[in-house]
């Protein structure tokens, strides 16, 4: 079987969600990546920015740390973490077509893709690279853009408060990926 590299875009954020149990992949507080029942946290929203050789660097939202494969594992149950970006391979991902969904494969080892350990559902459970394989369901997951704005991407300045009911116009700021 041969993968594609996809293109996806430059720069979006976005859910990941297991294909077939549609949990999320989410970082939990000790960095390691878990599955999770999807609720739409900061912690379950990625951003995505396309690199070079159409590999992503992906970001967890509520941390600013990068999807990780835990020192460069080249081995079967090598963890996924986020940790501080430092752009190494080990934080390159590739997005490859896998069925009904996508793998994500890390260009420090291209013959893993993220795995949910022996198909274990279960909230917390810990994500982790094994050996990449065509129509694994453990390994499809649908990547979905997210448009709806979150607290920190809107700003309100210039603020005027009168005591005579005249109208404020404050100017607000709405940022969404930068």
């Amino acid at each position: 079987v041969v993968f594609t590299p996809q293109d996806l875009g430059d720069k979006f954020t976005a859910s990941i969600l297991h294909l077939s149990s549609g949990k999320a992949v989410s970082a939990n507080n000790s960095n390691n990546v878990v599955i999770q029942s999807y609720t739409g946290n900061e912690n379950q929203l990625w951003l995505f920015e396309r690199m070079d050789d159409r590999m992503y660097k992906i970001s967890n939202v509520a941390t600013s740390l990068c999807l990780d494969e835990d020192n460069y594992g080249t081995t079967d149950n090598t963890n996924i973490k986020v940790i501080g970006s430092n752009n190494e391979l080990a934080q390159r991902w590739y997005i490859w077509k896998n069925g009904a969904g996508y793998s994500l494969v890390p260009k420090c080892a291209m013959n893993l893709a993220m795995d949910l350990v022996d198909g274990n559902t279960t909230d917390g459970n810990n994500l982790a690279a094994w050996t990449c394989v065509s129509g694994n369901s453990n390994q499809i997951f649908s990547i979905t853009p997210i448009t709806f704005l979150i607290d920190k991407m809107v700003t309100v300045s210039n603020v005027t408060t009168t005591s005579d009911a005249v109208s404020v116009r404050p100017n607000v700021t709405v940022k969404v990926d930068n």
